[in-house]
C-alpha cells in the first residue's frame, strides 16, 4: 500500500537551503519505499514545474501570496470567508500517514503579527489539524530563538506534546525551549538536515558559470553568501558598506584575486526584499568601478545543487547565510560566518567549528583578517571541516530513518484516523 506523507516547512520560496534539505528528506525515503510513496508539499505557491523537479505534489500553506493580501488578516484559512480552507487542508492531513512540521524556525515569537499569524500560527495550525484526524506530526530539524511572550511558550509546550516524534537541528535551539521554561518530551538533536546527501559534484556548477559568464579563476577566489538583514533593526546602509569595504580589502590585497555573490535565496515574488541578488547589487554600488570588474553576480535561479558546488570553487567563504556556510563546509571551503542568528551559532557549534563564527559588530578589517587567516590555513581547516561534516553526515541521515520508522512499523493512520479519514466520504 502507497504510503503518504504530508511536509509542511518553507518550501517553494526559491530558497536553496530549504530546497536542499527537501531534497535530502525524500529521496532516501523514496529509494527505501522503491518510490511507493506519496509526498504532499504545502507550499506558498504550489507549481507543477516545482512538484516535477522535486517528485511531490504541492498543495496550498496557510501563507498568502503577498504581505499586501495578509494585512490585516489571519493566515489563509483561518478566517470567517476562506474557512473552506482549512477544512481542505484537514481532509488533506486526514489521507496522509504521516505529517512532518520543518525543518525551519516554527517555534519563534510571533511578535506584532498577532497569535494566528507567521510561523507559529501556521505550526499551530498544522498539529491542531493533525490532531483532530489522528495523523501522527513528527518535529524535523526544528530550530528555534528565544521565546519570551506567555503565548509563544505556551503554544511550543503544546506543539511539542502532540508530535510523535521530535528532532532538532542543532543544540542552541533546545537550550532556547528550555531556558524557556519549556518541559521537553524525548527528543534528538541531529546535524543539519542538508548535510544528509553527498557533496554536489564540481560538474554541477559548468552550466552556471557559462550561463552566468563567470570566468575560470586567476588566483584566490572568495565566495560572499549575503542577505537583507533588516528585521534586527541595525542601519542597513552601515552594515552593506562594512560588507563592501571587506570586499574591497580581499580584491586590494592581490590584483588576480576575485570575488563570486552566490545567492541562496531568489524569491522575488513580493518585493525584492528577501532576495540576495538585489542585497547583492546594493554591496557592489558602494564600491569602486575598478573593483567591481573583478566581482561576478549570479543573477539567474539555480537548484541548490549548482549553487553548492560554487563553493567547491572557492578558496574561503564569507556568509550571512546559515546554508551558505553549510555549503561551504559540504565542499570542504572554509567559511567566516557572521554571527547573528542562534542557529548559526548552533550549526558551527555541532560541527566543532566555531572558530568560523565572528561577531556581526566585527568591522572590515576584522572580518578581512580573518579571511586571510583562513586561506593562509586553508590545507588544515578543510581537513578539520571534511572530517566534522562526515561525522555529522551519519546523524543528519537519521532524520529520513525515523520517518520510515513511523511508516513501515504502525505509526501511520490507525482505527481512528481511519474513522476520520471516512468522514469525508
Amino acid at each position: 500500500m502507497t504510503k503518504r506523507i504530508l511536509l509542511y516547512g518553507f518550501y517553494g520560496i526559491a530558497n536553496a537551503g530549504n530546497e536542499a534539505m527537501l531534497r535530502a528528506f525524500c529521496e532516501p525515503i523514496r529509494q527505501a519505499l522503491k518510490g511507493d510513496v506519496e509526498f504532499v508539499v504545502a507550499s506558498r505557491h504550489p507549481d507543477g514545474e516545482y512538484d516535477a523537479s522535486y517528485g511531490v505534489t504541492t498543495v496550498p500553506n496557510f501563507e498568502y501570496e503577498s504581505r499586501q493580501q495578509a494585512a490585516g488578516r489571519w493566515l489563509r484559512g483561518l478566517n470567517p470567508d476562506d474557512s473552506e480552507h482549512y477544512l481542505a487542508f484537514v481532509r488533506q492531513v486526514a489521507e496522509v500517514d504521516l505529517v512532518v512540521l520543518g525543518p525551519g524556525q516554527f517555534l519563534v515569537e510571533t511578535g506584532t503579527a498577532g497569535m494566528l499569524k507567521g510561523a507559529l500560527g501556521q505550526a499551530l495550525a498544522v498539529v491542531a489539524a493533525a490532531r483532530l484526524v489522528h495523523t501522527p506530526v513528527y518535529g524535523l530539524a526544528l530550530a528555534c530563538e528565544d521565546l519570551e511572550s506567555p503565548w509563544a511558550k505556551l503554544v511550543a509546550q503544546s506543539l511539542l506534546e502532540g508530535m510523535c516524534e521530535r528532532t532538532f537541528r542543532d543544540p542552541r535551539s533546545v537550550e532556547n525551549l528550555i531556558r524557556a521554561g519549556i518541559q521537553l518530551p524525548s527528543y534528538q538533536v541531529l546535524g543539519d538536515l542538508a548535510l544528509a546527501g553527498d557533496p554536489a559534484p564540481a560538474s554541477a556548477a559548468r552550466d552556471l558559470l557559462d550561463n552566468e559568464g563567470i570566468p575560470a579563476r586567476a588566483g584566490d577566489r572568495l565566495a560572499v553568501a549575503a542577505r537583507n538583514i533588516y528585521w534586527l533593526g541595525l542601519d542597513q546602509e552601515t552594515h552593506r558598506q562594512k560588507m563592501a569595504d571587506t570586499m574591497a580589502l580581499w580584491l586590494e590585497a592581490d590584483t588576480r584575486r576575485d570575488i563570486i555573490m552566490v545567492p541562496q535565496n531568489v524569491y522575488d515574488v513580493d518585493g525584492d526584499r528577501d532576495d540576495d541578488r538585489a542585497e547583492a547589487r546594493r554591496i557592489l554600488a558602494k564600491l569602486p568601478d575598478s573593483l567591481r570588474k573583478r566581482i561576478y553576480s549570479i543573477e539567474g535561479k539555480y537548484p541548490a545543487e549548482a549553487l553548492e558546488s560554487i563553493y567547491g570553487l572557492a578558496d574561503v567563504t564569507l556568509s550571512s547565510r546559515l546554508h551558505g556556510a553549510v555549503f561551504s563546509c559540504k565542499q570542504g571551503t572554509p567559511p567566516v560566518m557572521l554571527a547573528f542568528m542562534d542557529k548559526s551559532r548552533g550549526f558551527f557549534r555541532r560541527i566543532g567549528q566555531e572558530n568560523c563564527l565572528i561577531d556581526l559588530d566585527a568591522n572590515a578589517a576584522e572580518i578581512a583578517d580573518q579571511l586571510e587567516h583562513f586561506l593562509r590555513n586553508r590545507s588544515e581547516l578543510a581537513a578539520d571541516i571534511r572530517t566534522s561534516i562526515a561525522e555529522n553526515q551519519a546523524t543528519s541521515r537519521q532524520y529520513a530513518k525515523k520517518a520510515l520508522a513511523h511508516l513501515t512499523q504502525g505509526g501511520g493512520a490507525g482505527e481512528r484516523q481511519c474513522w476520520a479519514r471516512s468522514l469525508f466520504g
